[in-house]
């Protein structure tokens, strides 16, 4: 059995796929290293009265350092070896329901209702506020961190320079409130979607609208450009998940096998011949990104995973719910990817018990084959 980790907001795997943090409804940002042993948590931040909580944590790319938002704007950035802060400032009024980490690990956007502040790391100046006209329901930096993408229900997208604080271009067409939001690499174009059933992808040097698809049958809750930017994925609440063209806006790949329920979230690795889903019955799935058939189907509760995200080398994957966080082997599977046909697998290597990260595995009679 699982135990209860509370509810997670949180979750992420670094990018050398050793350790895990997780920020929580419970007042703690954790981190966990699957090289220990015994396999305990590296380290617990509390926070300091029973009203604040962990809105976000995330591990810096060389995995050495962690950086923590609550909900009453304290943000740290600690180095893990020493366990102390490295630097720590509060943000003033504008926290937080939500925050976004730029790669470059130099911005921070934090957001609250309609109002989202863009400070500047490690000073933790306000860069710049950002007023949208109604709530803000998701934000991302593009890869280059030179734009912030916000999207609300009152436009697909408001573009933001992240550098000068400039309202760059409103993105608007029926996307009622939006909950995809993708760069491509080279932070050109950008995909929205959310509860229109309209997925559009623009241009964003001119803020031209270049596709607009409306094959869809239920909100759009996640877009993902394949690593070279030629397709993209999508998952809907329409039980489907489909890769697209990204010049024609033509369906490439529809995989059949994921119409038993509602995909959350779809990605590509790195590579772009592995796509990974997550859904509401609980399950997290790899697909072979050329045929579309699955590859391997990783399951044990019922509750709708919220995320799911590859380790840089697609060898694990991490998946959440609210109250679970379990890192999935799937390095056998990528052994396979060529010849293996349609199956389903039930392991997980490592789960979060209580405050401990263990190792397991689970009765293969349980999961279907």
């Amino acid at each position: 059995m699982v135990g209860h980790v509370n509810t997670v907001v949180s979750a992420e795997l670094s990018p050398d796929g050793n350790r895990v943090v997780t920020a929580s409804l419970d007042g703690t940002a954790k981190i966990w290293d699957k090289r220990q042993s015994p396999l305990l948590f590296d380290n617990a931040y509390e926070s300091p009265t029973p009203s604040q909580h962990f809105r976000y944590a995330g591990l810096s790319q060389d995995s050495r350092h962690v950086l923590t938002v609550t909900n009453t704007g304290t943000v740290k950035f600690r180095e893990l070896s020493a366990q102390r802060p490295v630097y720590q400032f509060e943000i003033p009024e504008s926290c937080c329901s939500f925050a976004a980490w730029s790669q470059d690990e130099t911005q921070l956007a934090v957001a609250r209702e309609q109002t989202a502040a863009v400070l500047e790391l490690p000073s933790g100046k306000i860069k710049f506020i950002a007023e949208n006209p109604t709530r803000i329901s998701t934000m991302r930096f593009s890869p280059d961190g030179a734009q912030l993408a916000i999207g609300s229900t009152t436009s697909c997208a408001r573009i933001w320079n992240a550098k000068t604080g400039t309202l760059l271009r409103v993105l608007n067409n029926s996307c009622g409130e939006t909950h995809a939001l993708a760069f491509s690499s080279d932070s050109r174009r950008l995909l929205t979607g959310g509860d229109s059933k309209r997925l559009s992808l623009w241009d964003l040097e001119n803020g031209t609208q270049k596709l607009e698809i409306v094959d869809f049958r239920g909100s759009i809750r996640s877009a993902a450009f394949s690593p070279r930017n030629t397709s993209f994925v999508t998952a809907s609440r329409d039980k489907r998940v489909v890769i697209w063209d990204a010049e024609s806006g033509a369906p490439l790949v529809n995989f059949r096998e994921a119409d038993s329920a509602n995909v959350n979230t779809a990605e590509f690795n790195h590579v772009g011949n592995l796509v990974l889903t997550s859904d509401v019955s609980g399950s997290a799935a790899v697909w072979d990104s050329a045929t579309g058939r699955l590859l391997a189907r990783y399951s044990r509760v019922t509750i709708p995973l919220v995320r799911a995200h590859f380790s840089r080398d697609a060898a694990q994957a991490l998946t959440s719910n609210p109250f679970e966080v379990m890192i999935w082997d799937t390095a056998s599977d990528l052994r396979t990817v060529g010849q293996v046909s349609a199956y389903v697998r039930c392991h997980v290597p490592f789960r979060l018990e209580s405050e401990n990260l263990i190792q397991t595995e689970i009765d293969s009679a349980n999961c279907e084959h």
